[in-house]
């Protein structure tokens, strides 16, 4: 919180990383080790703050992807106040295939590719 009383928007920043990351975990249903292997990272961000969050606000994070390309992906994300539905805030993001391994990135696996379009459905 910062001197105001509300959330810093630097916060909405990690919010926004741990939508991702959960997302992530229920579409590809496994634990990401987002440190070693193939995985993606973020090469985008920005964001729109639409309304002030305060302190003992219940918020979510929605989080989905818009697009897939051969070695990327476009998600929104927005943030919303669970009491009134309002969004606080709105997110979008790019991230890229990575392997550790090379230090490069890498074509969309196929399976990541299923999996996410599966999961997208799903949550229509």
């Amino acid at each position: 919180m910062d001197g105001v009383g509300h959330l810093n928007n630097n916060v909405f920043g990690e919010f926004f990383d741990l939508g991702r990351l959960h997302y992530f975990e229920q579409a590809l249903n496994e634990q990401v080790d987002w440190r070693r292997g193939k995985v993606m990272v973020l090469v985008h961000t920005e964001a729109d703050f639409l309304d002030q969050v305060f302190l003992y606000d219940k918020i979510e994070v929605h989080t989905r992807v818009m697009e897939i390309g051969n070695r990327s992906l476009k998600m929104y994300q927005r943030i919303v106040d669970t009491k009134s539905g309002k969004i606080k805030a709105e997110g979008r993001s790019v991230l890229s295939t990575y392997d550790f391994s090379t230090g490069q990135s890498f074509p969309m696996l196929d399976s990541w590719r299923e999996k996410i379009a599966a999961f997208e459905e799903k949550i229509k």
